[in-house]
Formats: C-alpha cells, sequence, structure tokens
C-alpha cells in the first residue's frame, strides 16, 4: 500500500464518497476509486459497499479504518516516548518538498539552529501526491505543501508563505525556448505533459489555454518520463517552481504568465503541543516573509 491509498480511503470513510475524495484531493473520481481498488486487492477484503454516488464502509471496512487511526495514534505514543529518552535534545521533523529543498532548505536550517541549537532538525521528503499523510499519520510534525491539500482539513493549522507563480518547462530544442516567457496563446497545438499528482490544477490552467486554441494532454506515470519526453520535445510541461539553474540537462524554464497562482503554505497538526513547532514556524515566516509577500496565519 501507499500514502495516497491510504489517504483516499481514510477521506472517503468519513465522507462517504468518492466524489468528495476526488474534490478534495484535485483527482478524478476514477483515480480514488482505481486506488481504493488497489487498496482492496492488496488487503483481499472489500472495503467499501457501492451506492451510485454514495460509498459505505463494510464491516472488514469499519475495522481497517478504527485500526488505522488507532496505529496512527500508536505512532504517536511511541515517537513522544523515543524523544523522551534523551531530554537533553529535542527532535523536529519536517516534510520538504523537492522545490523547497533546492532553494530555501540551507536558509532555513542554518537560521533555526542559529536560533534553536537545542533542537534537532530532521527532514523527510515529500511529494505533492502525498497531501497531507505525513501529518496526519505522524511521520512529520510540520510540512511545506500547496493550500489546496490542507484548506479542507480542521485538524491543521497552516501559514500561508507566498502565492507562486506557474513555470513552462520545455526541450531547449524547442522554438519555444527562444521566448522570454511563455502565454496560454503561446500553449494551443501544443501536447501538454504532466503527472496525476497534479492533475488538479493542470486541468484548470489547460481550460484557460483552450479558450486561446486547442489543447493536447497525456497523462504519464511519473516526473521523471515527462522530463524525458519534454527533453525530446514531444510536448510542454508547467511547473509551479523553478531551479536554481535556468538550463537543466536540456529543460528550459521559462515564466507562464496566465494570471493563476498557487499558494504555498507551512502546515502543521492543531492539537501538537511541541514548541519547537512554532519555533520553526516563526523561523519560516521570518527567513522566507521579505522575499514572500502576502502571508497570512489562518485556520484550515
Amino acid at each position: 500500500m501507499n500514502s495516497r491509498q491510504l489517504e483516499c480511503f481514510i477521506m472517503a470513510a468519513q465522507t462517504g464518497s468518492f466524489a468528495q475524495v476526488a474534490e478534495r484531493l484535485f483527482l478524478s473520481v476514477s483515480t480514488v476509486s482505481y486506488q481504493i481498488r488497489n487498496l482492496e486487492e492488496e488487503l483481499g477484503v472489500t472495503l467499501f459497499i457501492r451506492y451510485g454516488r454514495h460509498v459505505e464502509c463494510t464491516a472488514s471496512g469499519r475495522y481497517y479504518f478504527d485500526q488505522v487511526q488507532k496505529l496512527s495514534r500508536l505512532h504517536w505514543a511511541v515517537l513522544q516516548k523515543t524523544r523522551q529518552i534523551d531530554q537533553s535534545r529535542s527532535l523536529l521533523t519536517v516534510g520538504f518538498t523537492r522545490e523547497m529543498m533546492l532553494n530555501n532548505y540551507m536558509l532555513l536550517d542554518t537560521e533555526f539552529r542559529r536560533r534553536q541549537p537545542e533542537v534537532e532538525l530532521r527532514i523527510i521528503p515529500v511529494k505533492y501526491h502525498d497531501g497531507v499523510v505525513p501529518l496526519m499519520f505522524q511521520f512529520a510534525d510540520l510540512m511545506f505543501t500547496y493550500e489546496c491539500r490542507v484548506r479542507n482539513q480542521g485538524s491543521l493549522d497552516y501559514v500561508r508563505l507566498t502565492k507562486e507563480d506557474f513555470y513552462c518547462v520545455v526541450s531547449a530544442a524547442s522554438s519555444l525556448a527562444k521566448k522570454k516567457e511563455i502565454v496560454p496563446s503561446d500553449l494551443a497545438e501544443q501536447t501538454l505533459i504532466y503527472t496525476e499528482d497534479n492533475a488538479g490544477w493542470m486541468r484548470e490552467l489547460q481550460e484557460m489555454i483552450e479558450q486561446t486554441g486547442p489543447v493536447r494532454s497525456e497523462i504519464l506515470g511519473a516526473e521523471e518520463l515527462v522530463a524525458v519526453r519534454v527533453r525530446g520535445n514531444q510536448g510542454v510541461s508547467i511547473q509551479h517552481y523553478c531551479p536554481q539553474v535556468n538550463n537543466e540537462n536540456g529543460l528550459v524554464y521559462l515564466p507562464f504568465r496566465c494570471g493563476r497562482r498557487i499558494s504555498r503554505v507551512l502546515a502543521w497538526r492543531r492539537s501538537d503541543g511541541n514548541p519547537a513547532v512554532a519555533w520553526f514556524r516563526d523561523v519560516a515566516v521570518s527567513a522566507l516573509g521579505e522575499r514572500l509577500p502576502g502571508r497570512r496565519e489562518c485556520a484550515a
């Protein structure tokens, strides 16, 4: 099983609707159904009874849901006990996305260690498709993610750090690579290549581009495959970050001027009493705030 399957299962058990899960996670209903079906096949049990658009946990599904919740609480208790073994040094685990690792980790790590040298900062890699699973299952105390993933999660708080621009990733051999920036009309007649992980906001961008002309799209299973196709000049990808080097192994990142942006946030569990959580949040806001205007802390 994987984090996406568990996230879909937990939300479906809570809402009784694959459609609501799809809306919250920016997936298609068929994708949610596929994830649940794979989980059922792996476990060898039926977790839900389907009634049209409504689903209800079977007896096995209810038991599995209860046990998953208990395992989450047990994991937290074990983690707390582990931290208490060495009272002289606290531990804080933070989930970093790839782009945050590339562009901001050293700044945050240096500043946090300067302010809180007695706290050990441990990082774990997280991906967009992980959703809030690292927080829900307490693998991380905080994590960098996007507002659309935490907005409807009542158990989480978050601080909005910035609204990020989108970038078009094109082959260095493409005629588009000669431009200084890309606008929606430039992508008409192009093939948009992306993964299931970012299909939510990609659908919105595709609808915008299609107002200027027809667009083809292709969904692949891994970011590496997308990069290979784009590098081979077989299509265009759209990302919400730009690496520090703007020409990466034959790929060129160009600003996509489309009038839409995506909000990055730092999220944590509302019930978490670890004081290091507040310390790191303050460091993140202070260290990134001058360059990331418009931040506003809010409850999910």
